[in-house]
């Protein structure tokens, strides 16, 4: 397909391949995410006369000619060794949950000559083939095919309230808490990697340490923070972050704080690509 390509990130000791497929728009539609439905669709249709369709899932076929691509373009610009090893990834349009093939694409990514690790992650939508599922059979497939691969997951939870989780991806069907805490266990079984817990902060963020110490276990989660600034959310105040990742790493677990790039502002505030589309769309 001419919308599958790879490419390659120099960043870094440990370089990262990306299989990018651009073919259409995600169901879901992610506050945070640059490919989200609502911005897209605009973004799109403004530029053209076409309307936008939902994204094709990408095949396993593709995304390893694409990772294949990738590798051979990072040695000939020289920022992969040609034995050097690599982590790959997958930018898709389009969840893993909505893609059947999500657990043949993992097994498909550890077969690639000099790829040591890759990472996925997922809205945990609910569809006709369950994303968690897919996780933990690619991940089982994966350590068989090739012991010296590293898969990690992620959960963009965002919330631990399900109606700020609905508002939040745009998808009012999502998998239960509880059976994202069961995959986490069981895919620390496969992989020795804890699943990370991705939220999105803001001045209206619900994330309650209480339901998470019921829900998930530090022994098999990593929870992942990351503010952002958007047109429909205010920041979150630094004393209640600074109160909520005390809190956090009390209760035991480990903490990723991700701060936003300060390369793009806005009257000098970080702001994320996908509110800078929404800045650009809306004429501000």
């Amino acid at each position: 397909s001419a919308f599958v390509y790879g490419q390659a990130i120099g960043r870094g000791k440990h370089k990262l391949l990306f299989g990018v497929t651009l073919n259409g728009v995600c169901p879901a539609d992610c506050l945070d995410c640059p490919f989200g439905r609502t911005i897209m669709t605009r973004l799109y249709e403004k530029e053209t006369d076409k309307k936008l369709t939902l994204a094709r899932p990408i095949t396993p076929p593709e995304l390893k000619l694409a990772l294949t691509q990738a590798h051979a373009t990072a040695v000939q610009q020289g920022i992969l060794k040609p034995n050097e090893t690599f982590s790959a990834g997958a930018l898709l349009a389009g969840d893993p949950s909505y893609n059947p093939h999500t657990a043949e694409l993992i097994t498909t990514v550890a077969q690639i000559p000099g790829c040591d690790s890759c990472r996925w992650s997922t809205i945990a939508a609910r569809t006709g083939h369950n994303v968690l599922d897919a996780f933990k059979l690619g991940a089982a497939q994966a350590k068989r095919i090739n012991p010296n691969h590293t898969a990690s997951f992620q959960v963009s939870i965002h919330s631990t309230d399900h109606q700020q989780r609905v508002q939040h991806t745009g998808v009012k069907r999502l998998l239960p808490l509880v059976e994202i805490a069961e995959a986490a266990k069981d895919l620390h079984g496969i992989t020795g990697r804890k699943m990370s817990l991705s939220f999105v902060l803001h001045a209206g963020s619900v994330i309650d340490p209480e339901v998470l110490n019921r829900i998930f276990s530090p022994d098999d989660t990593i929870i992942s923070l990351r503010p952002i600034y958007s047109l429909t959310t205010q920041a979150m105040n630094p004393d209640t972050l600074i109160a909520l990742y005390a809190r956090l790493r009390a209760d035991g677990r480990d903490v990723v704080y991700m701060p936003p790039s300060q390369n793009d502002t806005i009257d000098g505030q970080p702001i994320e690509l996908h509110n800078m589309r929404a800045q650009s769309l809306l004429g501000l």
